[in-house]
């Protein structure tokens, strides 16, 4: 999003602010996060299973619906310059946007961000302190729920691609997105954003991950840019659904965590642990 917006892309006045992890801020749409979040939360969509069918049914849905169109028609209204936004929930919500951007009379322009499975899994556990198959879930279904809702042409952009040849994938996106911006005014927005320590891409993940998602990484590695088969990816994502049940065991880890971190009994576990061990460390202060 940085990128875009240095080649001419409009970002919402209210941004996500920045983090110890991301001290550039996130370039996410505040009021957009913040209302999806709250659907989110009241229809307890969870990343960590796959989405129920009914979920579009919710009386909440026409409201959240509505808000987000105000934050659309307020936006695009606000002069010419094409305006984007991010916000990695929209994973879980396109069906809605679809219905946002009919109301708003919006034609979008989605963009795929891809990157190899294992250092996506790998980042999840480090980042969040997940188990592996609780990672591998999470990254599951995101994909999963993108690439079977977004039918409208798309953008797939990889991470590689922005250390092979970045100055073309930014052009081409940007292009995509209907951005006018000249060769020389790319070579210097990549020239002021590329650094060598960003390149993470070499470094080995370290473990080995499910096979339907180096299924994925296969299929994501055919689409470039505008280039997909979108039967392909269909056929994939409908081989994923008739799968479910044999990917259990990661409905049941993913389940399993969801308990252990949010529980009120796991609550009250952790405190009395906590105060046993002060209860400990006190006798043995008081024995020496």
């Amino acid at each position: 999003m940085k990128l875009l917006q240095s080649t001419g892309m409009r970002l919402s006045t209210t941004l996500v602010g920045p983090s110890d992890d991301n001290p550039d801020g996130h370039f996410e749409d505040a009021q957009i996060a913040h209302t999806q979040q709250a659907l989110i939360a009241s229809l307890e969509l969870s990343p960590y299973r796959p989405r129920p069918d009914i979920w579009m049914q919710a009386d909440r849905i026409g409201q959240t619906r509505n808000d987000l169109a105000a934050v659309v028609s307020a936006e695009v209204g606000r002069d010419d310059q094409v305006w984007g936004f991010k916000d990695p929930r929209t994973c879980l919500t396109w069906p809605l946007w679809v219905e946002v951007f009919e109301q708003t009379s919006v034609q979008p322009r989605p963009v795929f961000c891809a990157r190899e499975a294992a250092i996506v899994v790998r980042s999840l556990m480090h980042s969040y302190s997940l188990p592996q198959d609780v990672a591998e879930g999470l990254y599951l279904y995101r994909i999963l729920h993108a690439l079977e809702d977004v039918h409208e042409p798309w953008f797939f952009v990889h991470y590689q691609s922005w250390f092979d040849d970045p100055s073309r994938q930014l052009g081409e996106l940007a292009a995509f997105c209907g951005l006018n911006a000249d060769d020389g005014r790319i070579d210097e927005i990549v020239a002021a954003n590329f650094r060598p320590e960003l390149n993470r891409r070499s470094a080995d993940s370290g473990i080995a991950v499910s096979g339907v998602l180096l299924e994925a990484d296969r299929l994501l590695e055919g689409c470039t840019g505008t280039d997909y088969d979108a039967g392909e990816i269909a056929g994939w994502c409908a081989s994923v659904r008739s799968r479910v049940d044999d990917l259990g065991f990661l409905q049941y880890a993913l389940d399993r965590h969801q308990r252990t971190t949010t529980s009120p009994i796991s609550r009250t576990m952790r405190r009395a642990g906590s105060r046993a061990k002060r209860r400990i460390e006190k006798l043995v202060r008081t024995d020496s």
